[in-house]
């Protein structure tokens, strides 16, 4: 008996998804539509298969990897039909959610370059074949000298050119701005800093072809913007309708998913309508275009629901996952936790969403933009808090991202909502009276919120 497919919840290596047996949603016919741009940068919010999607793609172009195509990607959309660019670059991938954040720019600059070193030096091994015995690279250096180093010996030498793949761009920068650290963000990204140098480096590994091609991920295009002057290569393409569909899951996947688990973990055929309704109003609802012909399933959130239905054979008793939960300081940054938020909080609870401008989803911004108070809701957008609901609004995609709001603003307003609820829950299970556990939720909960609330 062949054993279930497993389940790639935290999975982000493509490789082991196919050597271990996990299941996959095949997402590789965008690899065609990305590659009609030069440096893409591609935005979504957290958890949402960033890493694994750069992870393909390293796959995908890898000289060394030829021999392996057919078993990595024959089964898939891409290799019945590739592109002609597969395996033939040597691919250069850095994670810099790796980077440690420091309150001293020069201890971040030194932990930049320890990674950067390591991963250089991790790409010369591999590639040996084409380097020869390469010079040693000096720890002292910074981070895009030692780059520049090695794009100049791929030059020299006419070596295959170099796939860079930046996964999670912004990820230190964004630590900065969440923790209200402006001055030392503002130094990362302006004058000579070490960061921005080194996108300089990329620059001209692109204009010398050292570099064929660029992948960056990211969450907030404010990084990319405040870099511009430096990197005006870069192009942001989260906002294509070709690429709408790169990362999430569509409901079409969805249904497909779905029922994968159903057959091969053996659940009756009456749990598949239940659960898919679940799903659809817990995950579901996340639209980056106002024109987009479908709204996308958050593919990390909804795969922690699954492997707790496939294994466990019940929904999680928390249909949150604690990872995609963003951190609050983002909220009390943006200023619900100062002011007057009730008034955004009610137009987002109650009313429609908040307004926007369709045009600044396309708009770069910079940091001083994003914490404007007309740019709130463009700002929770790319945050993954908020989702296009029509031309004029944004509201929550789902139960998951109202529920977690919901939360963070009881933090934010002194609100208990972990305590006195057991007595009223526990009346409940035995006598199923709603109205008596609404009362109560009434008199615990909302008694709590200041009477100019509901005015």
């Amino acid at each position: 008996m062949n054993r279930p497919k497993k389940l790639p919840y935290a999975v982000a290596n493509f490789e082991q998804i196919f050597e271990e047996g996990y299941s996959l949603v095949d997402k590789t016919a965008y690899i065609r539509e990305l590659e009609r741009y030069q440096v893409p940068v591609f935005l979504r919010p957290r958890r949402f298969g960033k890493t694994l999607w750069c992870s393909t793609l390293e796959c995908y172009y890898d000289i060394l990897r030829k021999e392996r195509f057919q078993e990595l990607f024959g089964d898939l959309a891409i290799g019945r039909e590739p592109t002609g660019l597969q395996n033939q670059f040597m691919v250069l991938r850095f994670n810099f959610s790796e980077v440690q954040v420091d309150v001293r720019l020069e201890r971040l600059e030194r932990n930049f370059a320890n990674i950067c070193r390591e991963t250089l030096l991790t790409f010369l091994i591999r590639y040996k074949g084409y380097f020869g015995d390469f010079p040693p690279l000096d720890p002292s250096l910074p981070a895009a000298d030692m780059l520049k180093g090695v794009l100049e010996l791929i030059r020299r030498n006419d070596l295959p050119p170099m796939y860079l793949i930046l996964d999670e761009y912004d990820n230190f920068s964004n630590q900065y701005i969440t923790s209200g650290r402006d001055d030392l963000y503002h130094d990362l990204t302006t004058g000579d800093s070490f960061f921005r140098t080194f996108f300089k480096v990329i620059k001209a590994g692109c204009e010398s072809r050292s570099i064929g091609k660029v992948f960056i991920t990211g969450v907030l295009p404010v990084t990319m913007d405040d870099l511009t002057s430096g990197f005006n290569i870069a192009e942001i393409v989260t906002l294509k309708p070709g690429l709408h569909g790169m990362l999430g899951f569509t409901q079409a996947e969805t249904d497909q998913y779905l029922e994968l688990i159903l057959h091969e973990y053996g659940l009756g055929e009456a749990q598949l309508e239940p659960a898919r309704q679940l799903v659809k109003n817990w995950y579901n609802g996340y639209r980056f275009l106002p024109d987009a012909k479908e709204s996308l399933y958050n593919a990390t959130i909804l795969t922690y629901f699954l492997k707790s239905w496939a294994l466990d054979r019940a929904y999680p008793e928390d249909m949150i996952d604690p990872n995609v939960k963003t951190d609050v300081s983002w909220i009390r940054r943006l200023g619900f936790g100062e002011g007057t938020p009730l008034e955004l909080m009610q137009s987002l609870m109650q009313g429609n969403g908040l307004p926007y401008d369709s045009r600044s989803l396309r708009d770069k911004f910079n940091l001083a933009r994003f914490f404007e108070k007309d740019h709130y809701a463009v700002s929770l957008f790319f945050l993954g808090m908020l989702t296009v609901k029509d031309r004029e609004f944004l509201g929550f995609p789902n139960q998951t991202l109202s529920s977690i709001f919901a939360d963070y603003y009881s933090q934010l307003a002194n609100l208990e909502v972990s305590k006195g609820y057991s007595t009223w829950f526990s009346d409940f299970r035995k006598d199923l009276n709603l109205a008596k556990l609404f009362e109560g939720f009434w008199k615990v909960y909302m008694g709590q919120i200041p009477a100019q609330a509901f005015d």
